[in-house]
């Protein structure tokens, strides 16, 4: 360690002691408050740098135990870095920004993948972004916004810049990463429902994978404002009874999650039997969720999801059977025209879960009740 103020015995058990329910990330920040009010450190005239001394004390032992990896410990670094020079700069901003300058926000980025941008307010996607993520082009995310455009709402699913919005819009993306064509005349940001209505209508495992990361990661994530240092010693108690509030009741939650969990364990162990059952004629499929079979064939067909016609009706289209949603066996059959191949397609356990998925949101399943 880089400082006498601490140990690493003192260290370790203040992160064993006080760390309970708390992700890994904001265990830094808490013990280095921890000590901050322990060892009265606040009262140093040089208190930030010993507080940033702490965190990366911290960070450092996380980082070999395992606990962290280097990207989240050098993103961390990163947005600290960043806080500190908006801290300087910020006083020095002297005027206010027009309604076209403050309507898209170019956000620090905190990946080095995803551009992050909010546009009144909203944090929003390009089609550009979309597209790579999802394993496709720009021009079959524009197609399938055409075809199924009464699905999508404007200020809802997407919004549409142009005009002064979208010139003042290329200049503050000039020296970005993703800048506006000059030719361009409009252009779409999607919101967080708009990029999961193309999930659904690509519907391929990398496009679902990457809208998770999406909703996870990107549209959800909230600006973790650092633990102010307690500046007297009236401020530092209230900041530990504010910390032994906040582990208690992490605690209760923690505890009625594990309940939550012993209780659905019998559901888990049920969809984890189904994830990786053997195949299931699809008109087998059909009974088991109260369909009739013709009807599912047939939306299966309109949907183009089965062959509509010819010697291979009804066999799924190529990409569902890439995507592990069905198999299709070979069946010689010996008939008085001799020998015939007939392709009979099933579901595997995977394609069950994937089917009721589209089904319920098509409306053709009734959602169970939770219990």
């Amino acid at each position: 360690m880089r400082t006498s103020l601490v140990t690493r015995k003192e260290m370790i058990e203040a992160i064993e002691q006080h760390t309970a329910c708390i992700s890994t990330r904001d265990i830094p920040g808490v013990i280095a408050n921890y000590f901050m009010i322990t060892k009265q450190l606040y009262r140093r005239k040089d208190k930030n740098a010993v507080h940033r001394i702490l965190l990366t004390d911290i960070r450092e032992y996380l980082l070999e135990q395992g606990h962290l990896n280097y990207a989240t410990v050098a993103a961390e670094a990163r947005k600290e870095a960043h806080r500190m020079k908006a801290t300087n700069v910020k006083s020095e901003k002297t005027h206010a920004p027009s309604v076209q300058e403050s309507e898209l926000v170019v956000v620090q980025n905190q990946s080095d993948e995803i551009p992050v941008l909010e546009w009144l307010g909203v944090r929003v996607v390009t089609t550009k972004i979309l597209a790579k993520g999802y394993g496709t082009d720009a021009d079959n995310i524009k197609k399938n916004f055409s075809r199924n455009a009464e699905r999508f709402c404007e200020g809802k699913h997407f919004y549409k810049v142009i005009g002064d919005d979208l010139n003042n819009l290329r200049v503050t993306l000039s020296n970005s990463q993703n800048p506006i064509s000059p030719k361009a005349r409009s252009l779409i940001l999607w919101t967080e429902r708009g990029a999961a209505r193309h999930a659904k209508m690509i519907e391929t495992d990398q496009a679902w994978a990457f809208f998770e990361k999406l909703e996870d990661s990107y549209f959800r994530q909230k600006e973790q404002q650092p633990i102010a240092i307690p500046q007297t010693l009236p401020e530092a108690l209230r900041l530990a009874a504010e910390l032994a509030e906040q582990k208690q009741l992490l605690e209760q939650k923690a505890h009625q999650l594990n309940q939550q969990l012993v209780a659905a364990a019998p559901k888990v162990d049920f969809a984890d039997r189904v994830s990786v059952a053997k195949g299931i004629l699809i008109g087998n499929f059909a009974k088991v969720v109260g369909l009739k079979q013709n009807a599912l064939f047939a939306w299966l067909r309109e949907n183009g999801i089965l062959i509509a016609s010819g010697g291979r009706k009804n066999v799924p289209f190529q990409q569902y059977i890439n995507a592990g949603y069905f198999t299709v066996k070979e069946v010689v059959l010996d008939d008085e025209e001799g020998y015939q191949i007939r392709l009979t397609p099933q579901l595997t356990g995977k394609g069950q879960q994937w089917l009721t998925r589209k089904l319920l949101d098509a409306g053709l399943l009734k959602p169970v009740a939770a219990e």
